[in-house]
C-alpha cells in the first residue's frame, strides 16, 4: 500500500448514520489497479463481530489491458458512443478517419 497513486475516483460513498460504505479505483505508478473498500456500522458489527471491514483487489499491471478492453466491450457498442462518453468526462481524446 506505500504504492504512488498516478490516478483514482470514488465508486462508492455512502452514510446513513447508521453503516457508511466508501469504495475507490486506483492505479498506481507501478499500472496496478486497485478496487479497495471500507464499510463501517451496525451491518459490519452484525456479518463480523467488528465494526469495520476493509478490502483490497488487485489487478496487476500485465492484466490491466484485459480489464480495460473488456471494459469498454460491455459498455460501448462504437467509437461516436466512446467518443461522447468521453467528452461527458472531459477526457482528452483524438479522432482521426479517412475516406
Amino acid at each position: 500500500m506505500s504504492e504512488s497513486v498516478r490516478h483514482s475516483v470514488v465508486l462508492r460513498d455512502e452514510d446513513d448514520g447508521k453503516n457508511a460504505r466508501h469504495v475507490s479505483a486506483r492505479v498506481e505508478d507501478s499500472w496496478d489497479l486497485v478496487l479497495s473498500g471500507q464499510d463501517m456500522g451496525e451491518t459490519v458489527e452484525q456479518v463480523f463481530r467488528e465494526s469495520e471491514y476493509e478490502y483490497w483487489l488487485t489487478v496487476r499491471a500485465g492484466d490491466v489491458p484485459k480489464v480495460l478492453l473488456e471494459l469498454m466491450k460491455d459498455r460501448f457498442k462504437d467509437e461516436t458512443d466512446f467518443r461522447g462518453w468521453l467528452e461527458a468526462k472531459g477526457i482528452p481524446s483524438e479522432f482521426h478517419n479517412w475516406f
